[in-house]
């Protein structure tokens, strides 16, 4: 026999949430709980005329050591470029050199992603550029019509280093024109 279920009595909504205190609690970071301070701010180091001239007119390294200083301490990995471009089969380009000299691998506002590329190990730079590679050729056989990029290097030399979250190699994305020169 099917009985009718009690209507559930409504419950009625907590408090709202209100204005939080400066402290911070206990995290795997901070072994004990304490006031915040926030940091104290800095002065700029352009004005906003020097950065509107730096990116209206600045061109390539120039610009943007300018618009962004070389962090103090870089880090490329452990190994040697002459070891990477015998690995690699070639010589990588000059300016991405220079770039990764001065800046070392990272991330760029979570955009232009830089490689560790002397990394040793299981994970070195030549199995990304294989795994991309493969990632393009899957794309491409996906989507045979609008991909324009070849499956794999091409003879002017394309490395699949920096990449952008959209998958771009120096040689470009397949979804973006190629890269201009600038900063």
């Amino acid at each position: 026999m099917h009985r009718p279920r009690a209507a559930a009595t409504a419950i009625a909504p907590g408090p709202l949430i209100g204005p939080l205190p400066g402290t911070i609690a206990r995290t795997a970071f901070l072994p004990t709980v304490r006031t915040w301070t926030p940091p104290t701010p800095t002065v700029p180091r352009l004005t906003d005329a020097e950065r509107l001239v730096a990116l209206e007119t600045g061109t390539g390294l120039d610009a943007l050591r300018l618009l962004s200083p070389p962090p103090g301490r870089r880090y490329l990995g452990g190994g040697a470029w002459a070891g990477l471009f015998e690995e690699l089969g070639t010589e990588l380009p000059r300016e991405y050199l220079t770039v990764m000299d001065l800046y070392g691998a990272g991330c760029w506002s979570r955009w232009l992603r830089f490689l560790t590329p002397l990394r040793t190990g299981e994970r070195r730079y030549l199995q990304h550029v294989e795994s991309t590679a493969d990632a393009y050729r899957q794309l491409k056989a996906e989507h045979r019509s609008g991909i324009r990029s070849p499956p794999g290097p091409s003879p002017a030399g394309s490395s699949p280093s920096p990449t952008r979250s959209t998958a771009t190699t120096s040689a470009g994305s397949p979804r973006a024109p190629t890269p201009t020169a600038g900063p």
